[in-house]
């Protein structure tokens, strides 16, 4: 789906990142799996606006800090867990350059709190 429409694929996987919370349903893998294909099916399309060129110096400020956080895994006490912290912070600055790239108009937006809620419905579906 994402590689069809971009903003329905980011709504899915607003509901996946909920999902994956739930024991037994999904784990950490499948949002990380469902990201990538995010990242291809956003560098996939042609003509896509980046945040880069709208928005240089928010772009910058994101890619700053999260070189930032890679770089102070060097010197922290225990630096597997720095790492691993900080790979999720580069990830998550991904995540927004690719939502960027995605939510263009207000149903997109829309779109993307309705996968919110329904992910968050279908969480506590579960768990109830």
């Amino acid at each position: 789906m994402a590689f069809h429409n971009l903003a329905a694929g980011i709504a899915l996987f607003a509901m996946i990142v909920f999902l994956a919370q739930v024991p037994g349903i999904a784990g950490s893998g499948s949002v990380k799996v469902a990201g990538l294909v995010l990242v291809l099916a956003a560098l996939r399309r042609s003509g896509t606006p980046l945040l880069l060129k709208e928005h240089p110096v928010l772009a910058y400020a994101a890619a700053f800090l999260a070189v930032w956080a890679l770089a102070s895994s060097l010197w922290a006490k225990d630096s597997a867990l720095a790492a691993g912290d900080a790979f999720r912070l580069v990830l998550n600055v991904t995540l927004v350059f690719v939502v960027f790239a995605a939510v263009r108009y207000a149903r997109h937006a829309r779109w993307l709190v309705w996968g919110w809620i329904g992910g968050a419905a279908a969480a506590a579906l579960v768990g109830l």
